[in-house]
């Protein structure tokens, strides 16, 4: 009993970390806030209190200011707007493994299943399972264990080559091209990325 309530708990962590690393997009920038009422916003590069500060923004823009011209400086958190279409297919990846694997975590404890210890390791455990069920003649499949291990096992191996592909896609296209023009899904406009 204990058993099944703790791969219960490890369940829901592992569903809690999944989506809150994906859709907590926030990031933390600098503000300057000048005494002429501009607000600059990027990242602070160098910071002399006595003399001057540089702060890039995220259009790659560089500033240099006097700090008698600078009169607040704060971190802000922003959301993050636009995900390539390459960002969007790893998340998508990320997401569909995590979910798969977290349910068969969840299923397998609920289910009291015997052979829990191979049956959640990540995209193998559930094929690992049938495997040792199969070759053991004292032991049997619970009931719609079968059909529940090979469509687990299906679909955490598809979302993990997913992500697996959708990562090294964008990682050779870099590499090869050294820049990426992709989709933005969220503006409906275009995202490009350079490699320097």
């Amino acid at each position: 009993m204990f058993r099944s309530i703790a791969f219960i708990v490890i369940a829901i962590l592992i569903f809690v970390a999944n989506f809150s690393s994906v859709y907590s997009q926030a990031i933390k920038i600098d503000e300057v806030h000048l005494k002429n009422g501009s607000i600059i916003k990027g990242t602070i590069t160098e910071l002399y209190p006595d003399s001057l500060l540089k702060i890039e923004t995220r259009d790659g823009n560089l500033f240099v200011f006097q700090m008698s011209e600078v009169l607040l400086i704060k971190k802000s958190e922003i959301q993050r707007k636009s995900l390539s279409s390459f960002d969007t297919n790893i998340n998508i990846g990320k997401i569909g493994f995590l979910s798969s694997w977290g349910l068969t975590i969840f299923g397998a404890a609920a289910m009291g299943d015997e052979m829990l210890e191979t049956t959640v390791i990540p995209v193998l455990g559930p094929f690992i399972t049938m495997l040792r069920v199969e070759k053991d003649p004292e032991k049997d499949y619970l009931s719609g264990g079968k059909e529940l291990l090979i469509i687990s096992g299906t679909i955490q191996t598809f979302f993990f080559t997913y992500f697996a592909v959708s990562s090294v896609k964008k990682s050779k296209y870099m590499d090869q091209y050294g820049f990426y023009i992709a989709p933005d899904i969220s503006k409906q406009g275009i995202q490009v990325g350079f490699k320097f």
